[in-house]
C-alpha cells in the first residue's frame, strides 16, 4: 500500500490540492521502519558463522569499522541500506496498517467533490495493469 501512497500523490491535480504535504505524509509513512532496523535487528538475524560480519559489510558497501559501530548503536543504519540488509538476510518488511491509515484520514478530510476527484484518479491508475499490484482486486463498487 506505501507504493500506492506515492501513486495517488504524483497523480493530485495539483491546483485542487496541496500535494507537498500528500508527499510529506507518504514518505514518513515509507520511511517508518528506519527506526526499526538498527544494530539490534542486524544482531539478531547474525548466525556468527566465521565471515559472516565481513560478508555483510561486503554486501552493504561499507567497511566492517563502520557496521561494529552500527552494531553497537553508535551509527545508524542508512536509508540506502535498508534494501541490502533485507536482501541478505533474506527477510521483507511486512508494513501494518499505519500507511492505510494515513491514506483513509486524507481521504475523510476531503469534502464531497474532493473524494470525487480522488475516486475518478483511483479508477484510472487501478484501469493502468502496470500500476497494480498481481492478484489484487481491482473492482470497484459504485
Amino acid at each position: 500500500m506505501q507504493h500506492n501512497i506515492a501513486i495517488i500523490a504524483t497523480s493530485v491535480n495539483i491546483e485542487s490540492c496541496d500535494y507537498r504535504r500528500l508527499l510529506n505524509d507518504a514518505n514518513s509513512a515509507i520511511f517508518k521502519h528506519m527506526e526499526e532496523i538498527d544494530g539490534a535487528w542486524i544482531r539478531k538475524r547474525l548466525t556468527g558463522t566465521r565471515g559472516e560480519q565481513a560478508r555483510l559489510a561486503e554486501h552493504l558497501g561499507i567497511s566492517t569499522d563502520k557496521l561494529s559501530k552500527t552494531l553497537r548503536g553508535n551509527r545508524n543504519v542508512q536509508a540506502e541500506e535498508v534494501p541490502l540488509l533485507l536482501d541478505f538476510f533474506n527477510e521483507r518488511i511486512v508494513s501494518d496498517t499505519s500507511g492505510e491509515s494515513l491514506l483513509l484520514q486524507q481521504i475523510a478530510r476531503l469534502n464531497t467533490a474532493g473524494q470525487e476527484v480522488l475516486r475518478r484518479q483511483l479508477d484510472a491508475l487501478l484501469a493502468t495493469p502496470e500500476l497494480v499490484q498481481h492478484g489484487k482486486n481491482t473492482e470497484t463498487k459504485d
